[in-house]
């Protein structure tokens, strides 16, 4: 795992984040995301001999990070765990997780992007921001409120239908399973 750590730091860009090998929205389309994965798996595979250069490739995306504004769901909660990750201040952590509540639509669940419906993704990535970086307890109403549209969607089979953002659907998409 280490040598992944070093591959990744040789090649993070200069703006602190790294490019991912695909451009499938939405998980591999975020520079935030791709950001917070980078700097995670850093952290968390580096070898001792790679400390200096782990520290400062995690100080890059954690600067990336604090200078941007993400656009969507997707990087505000990749925002949200990569500032948590990378030691940002909980009052940072707080103030970013109340603008990622202010985003949850009426009915409990959270778009991708404005203009689109809730979505099981988007609502399952906020949640999981809010509460593991941002601190929203799970008995939080608003919080509640999200868990409370996942099980309302949830099919019969325990399944969700998640809806491609990629405009026309490639052939490369898999089929509803």
């Amino acid at each position: 795992a280490a040598i992944y750590a070093r591959l990744l730091i040789s090649r993070q860009n200069a703006d602190g984040t790294w490019d991912g090998f695909h451009q499938r929205p939405p998980s591999s389309h975020s520079r935030f995301t791709m950001a917070t994965l980078g700097l995670r798996a850093v952290q968390l595979y580096r070898h001792a001999s790679q400390k200096g250069a782990a520290d400062a490739a995690v100080a890059r995306a954690r600067g990336y990070l604090e200078k941007n504004t993400a656009p969507d769901t997707e990087g505000r909660a990749y925002q949200l765990l990569g500032l948590k990750w990378a030691g940002a201040d909980n009052g940072r952590l707080r103030r970013l997780g109340r603008e990622l509540l202010a985003q949850q639509q009426a009915d409990g669940g959270w778009a991708s992007r404005a203009g689109r419906g809730s979505d099981v993704y988007s609502t399952g990535q906020a949640l999981v921001a809010l509460h593991d970086a941002a601190g929203v307890p799970a008995g939080d109403a608003a919080w509640r409120k999200g868990i409370a549209w996942l099980l309302k969607t949830q099919a019969a089979d325990g399944t969700w239908d998640v809806t491609t953002r990629l405009r026309p659907p490639p052939p490369l998409s898999p089929p509803y399973l």
